[in-house]
């Protein structure tokens, strides 16, 4: 899909995809992830793609430094976040699915040579480049156990988490283990018995999708309580933030839940929620005040990054983008980034814009 050209989108000769150092663009001004500059509020493109087959579907941000995970180019790419060529990190393993950052390790799905199957977990130390594969826990027996989603824990807290599934025998059942790495221990949470995906982590608990709906998991205990419409067609997770999920059931609205007392409410109606370009998860994104999420709007300009504040009240329109393409989108303490097609069918784009 073509990117309409809009006054709010500054484009800058950023550098493209290439092995070696990454080198910050001369004009892309102040790093507002570092600095919380706003003197140029709008978006800005800080680096492309040189294959259009690329497909950046997942992002992950820690201090300067913005990775990127490119399904087809089966590829984990590190970019500055003040701009320049994208660098391809030495993982031989990844092929596509989630990237997830704690600010000292990335971690992502570990694919079989034949990249049948996602078996673990793979975990790069940022600041000196190792490379640990994380061993799963005893799950099952007869089976081969596959890992269906990971994501990072809480700000501040080291490790991942991850969804490891298994089926017991042809035509049999699935059952599913929620596991935890602090950094130094892998452990299980919980197991659930049902097909589970789509993972977000809370302070206190952790809100997944399975086979018959979406599930909260006590991250103390291991206990599980269903919420939402049951196995809804379209039901999926934007993001978990304090301990709040915030989901839909049809992709025309967003609730909340308090994944402690189960207390709900309706955040917003009458939006078209746009997955990601490779799967079926809302493009979303949450800090400590705000849900960042893609909206379609008929009315055009058509693809939109919406936000509303975590209590609810009127959503507020952060960038609008014609009929882009939004692969993947993630935040920190000032700034948010993403990915999207280029202009005119060109190669993808990586982008960062200031919070408003």
């Amino acid at each position: 899909m073509a990117c309409g050209a809009r006054s709010d989108l500054t484009t800058a000769d950023a550098g493209s995809h290439e092995d070696g150092a990454v080198t910050p663009l001369a004009d892309a001004g102040p790093d507002a992830a570092s600095k919380c500059d706003h003197s140029s509020p709008g978006a800005l493109r800080i680096g492309r793609f040189d294959n259009g087959d690329a497909e950046p579907s997942a992002l992950a941000v820690a201090g300067p430094t913005l990775f990127v995970g490119v399904r087809q180019l089966e590829e984990i790419d590190r970019i500055a976040t003040a701009g320049g060529s994208l660098q391809r990190l030495a993982i031989s393993d990844y092929l596509a699915g989630p990237i997830v950052t704690d600010g000292a390790h990335l971690a992502y799905p570990v694919f079989t040579p034949d990249a049948s199957a996602t078996l673990s977990i793979g975990s790069y130390d940022i600041a000196s480049g190792a490379l640990t594969q994380l061993a799963n826990p005893p799950f099952g027996e007869g089976s081969t156990n596959y890992v269906t989603d990971v994501a990072a824990p809480e700000p501040g807290a080291l490790g991942a988490y991850w969804l490891l599934t298994h089926l017991a025998s042809a035509g049999g059942a699935y059952a599913s283990m929620l596991v935890r790495w602090d950094g130094a221990r892998i452990a299980p949470v919980t197991t659930i018995a049902e097909y589970t995906w789509e993972l977000h982590i809370g302070e206190h608990f952790a809100a997944l999708r399975s086979s018959s709906g979406l599930r909260a998991v006590s991250l103390d205990t291991g206990s599980t309580t269903s919420f939402g419409a049951g196995a809804a067609v379209d039901a999926s997770l934007f993001a978990v933030k304090h301990d709040a999920a915030f989901f839909t059931n049809d992709a025309k609205s967003i609730e909340r839940v308090d994944l402690a007392t189960m207390a709900s409410t309706t955040l917003l109606t009458g939006i078209s929620v746009v997955p990601c370009g490779f799967c079926t998860e809302p493009v979303a994104w949450a800090d400590d005040a705000w849900l960042y999420f893609v909206d379609w709007d008929p009315a055009g300009p058509n693809v939109r990054i919406l936000r509303v504040r975590l209590e609810g009240g009127a959503p507020e329109t952060v960038w609008a983008g014609g009929d882009a393409a939004v692969f993947a989108l993630t935040g920190d303490d000032c700034t948010l980034y993403w990915t999207m097609s280029g202009a005119n069918g060109s190669a993808p784009v990586v982008m960062r814009m200031p919070k408003p």
